[in-house]
């Protein structure tokens, strides 16, 4: 029992995940990936002839999984990815005055 605790206490904390974090949270490198994500997420959702996610996510140069990880905005059904009605993550909008 006490080698274990040793053993987990040696490891490092978990990170919060990208898309629980907020924008002024995240490093540049962290930004983009989000902001492509989203991207990603926006053109799957208004696509009219349904591309997969894997398609758009090469679109764009970055990889599903990345796009599955950070944000948080599909669940598996039948053994596919499938969007999920409404994802959490917070968006930078740039407003026109």
């Amino acid at each position: 029992m006490k080698d274990n605790k040793i053993r987990n206490s040696s490891r490092k904390p978990r990170q919060k995940p990208i898309h629980k974090k907020r924008w002024e949270e995240l490093t540049s490198r962290q930004k983009r990936i989000r902001r492509t994500s989203l991207e990603v997420i926006s053109s799957l959702r208004k696509s009219t002839n349904k591309k997969s996610l894997s398609t758009l996510a090469k679109e764009k140069r970055i990889a599903s999984k990345t796009v599955i990880k950070n944000t948080n905005a599909f669940r598996k059904v039948n053994k596919k990815w499938m969007e999920k009605r409404k994802e959490r993550c917070s968006r930078m909008r740039l407003l026109q005055l």
